[in-house]
């Protein structure tokens, strides 16, 4: 409990900061290129699954738990055999959100000067004032989104058969 008092309001104050608000120091801390887009991009992943984590370990049965230190659970046995499946399916629903706003912040990360890339195609169609290369762009990162989705949505439900994980269908 001490280490979520003190790393819990650290994580909610960082998570205030918007992606664009990263983007000076990730290009001074990284420079202009691929690095910048994955350290925006883990940023970007890292606050939904944290958030939906906490909540569904906050939310695992307390006797769930007296249950299993009843039969002798404790210690990581506990958090890795009891936790975590009982939180699963929150968890899973944050990768899920992560997944989603990363591709975001996949454009953001490449807007940076990186020569490669969907947001670098459409940097390039802005100078250019290509506005249907932009829009293409546009169509080929929802598709990828939207292709990444059900791909994670087809492991989650492999993984976790029986449990609803966000419902967008």
């Amino acid at each position: 409990m001490k280490v979520k008092r003190v790393f819990d309001p650290l994580v909610h104050l960082i998570r205030m900061v918007p992606g664009i608000g990263w983007l000076p120091i990730a290009m001074v801390w990284f420079g202009v290129g691929h690095s910048t887009a994955v350290f925006l991009i883990a940023l970007a992943a890292f606050f939904p699954v944290y958030l939906n984590t906490a909540i569904g370990v906050r939310q695992v049965p307390g006797k769930l738990i007296q249950a299993s230190r009843v039969l002798g659970a404790k210690g990581w046995a506990l958090f890795l055999y009891v936790i975590i499946p009982a939180a699963a399916a929150s968890i899973l629903s944050g990768m899920r959100l992560g997944l989603g706003i990363s591709w975001a912040y996949v454009v953001l990360g490449e807007l940076t000067g990186v020569s490669k890339g969907l947001g670098a195609v459409m940097m390039n169609a802005r100078m250019l004032g290509d506005t249907e290369m932009i829009i293409i762009c546009m169509i080929v990162i929802a598709l990828l989104g939207w292709i990444s989705d059900r791909l994670l949505v087809a492991v989650i439900r492999k993984l976790h058969p029986g449990k609803e994980v966000i419902r967008h269908e």
